[in-house]
């Protein structure tokens, strides 16, 4: 319809929290596509966090990946699937490739 209200527009951030020591690099994200806002969870206003814990092998890859909290659940199927895709330089401990475990929170907001 003509007369329609636009929807707000979404915006989503992260943060990453490990508990690494010194001596460790953390993985670097090299390639990620968000997860989609749709519209209609921005004009019904839905706004919050979802917080994934993720466990990464020596090369990189995603070894295990769940979700610890979720404030819209409607958003935790896609954001999973968007997720599995991302590609990651492996964490270090010197010269050698590691493990590591995080947890990844992904803010959605309206603008």
């Amino acid at each position: 319809p003509l007369n329609e209200v636009p929807a707000p527009i979404g915006r989503i951030s992260l943060s990453v929290t490990s508990g690494s020591s010194r001596e460790v690099t953390v993985p670097k994200l090299v390639s990620s596509i968000l997860p989609d806002y749709p519209v209609s969870l921005r004009r019904r206003g839905a706004e919050g966090k979802i917080v994934l814990g993720l466990g990464l092998d020596r090369r990189g890859r995603i070894s295990s990946l769940d979700v610890v909290r979720s404030d819209i659940l409607e958003l935790n199927a896609s954001t999973i699937a968007a997720v599995q895709g991302w590609v990651f330089q492996p964490a270090r401990r010197g010269n050698e490739s590691i493990d590591f475990s995080f947890r990844l929170t992904l803010r959605f907001y309206l603008e």
